[in-house]
């Protein structure tokens, strides 16, 4: 029985978009095949691969993914519901990161490319931690977890306080913005990441703590913050 085709008014925190390209791969199908096996197959459905089918491929296998976990959860709606939210606060992560990231190289298509390729990773995250929630050994306190969430919450911090003393005027001109701009970018992006802690909340269990080990360290900014 395919138990994830639910109407879309049940399909919590998805884009419109979810379960209506199903031409290009089932999302019966979509949700069995692992993301390496899964691109080639559909970039040959849009094709051939170019930088917008594999963006429209990633979009389209996280969407599928998203709304077989929404109804894996229909038993627990507490969980879906925050599930839901987080995703939607994890997009807005990716896409912040990658006007930051812009700004900060000058421009680059690179960087909105990698949002929606970016959602590939977030679902399996979501999976991941939906299971951990949903089992007692989430709940179980880490090892030395109180120490690490102070670190990764410090580290973030610190990767705020890093680009609010970045003055990058030679690149900004590249792309038409200003440092006012800059400095709101960066102030709408840590107001996310509030909202993220605020949901998570500060329990040193190990679900949460997966869950700020994959917010402090999957970010689309590594490379412009090394260099």
């Amino acid at each position: 029985m395919r138990a994830f085709l639910l109407p879309l008014t049940l399909i919590v925190g998805l884009s419109s978009t979810a379960l209506a390209r199903e031409p290009y791969v089932p999302c019966d199908l979509a949700v069995k095949l692992d993301y390496a096996t899964y691109l080639p197959i559909a970039a040959a459905n849009l094709g051939g691969w170019s930088e917008a089918s594999e963006d429209d491929a990633a979009g389209h296998y996280a969407d599928c993914q998203a709304a077989a976990l929404s109804a894996s959860l229909q038993k627990s709606p507490n969980l879906r519901a925050r599930l839901a939210k987080l995703r939607t606060l994890l997009r807005q992560l990716s896409s912040q990161e990658s006007g930051l990231a812009s700004m900060l190289a000058g421009g680059g298509t690179r960087y909105f490319h990698a949002i929606p390729r970016s959602y590939v990773d977030i679902e399996g995250f979501l999976k991941s931690l939906a299971a951990l929630a949903s089992d007692s050994y989430g709940g179980l306190n880490a090892s030395g977890g109180s120490k690490r969430l102070g670190d990764l919450t410090a580290s973030f911090d610190a990767r705020l306080r890093t680009l609010r003393a970045r003055k990058p005027s030679g690149t900004l001109k590249l792309v038409n913005a200003s440092l006012a701009d800059y400095r709101k970018a960066i102030d709408d992006y840590e107001k996310t990441y509030k909202a993220i802690r605020s949901l998570l909340g500060r329990k040193a269990d190990i679900a949460t703590l997966a869950a700020y080990e994959f917010v402090t360290n999957r970010s689309l900014l590594q490379d412009v913050m090394s260099e």
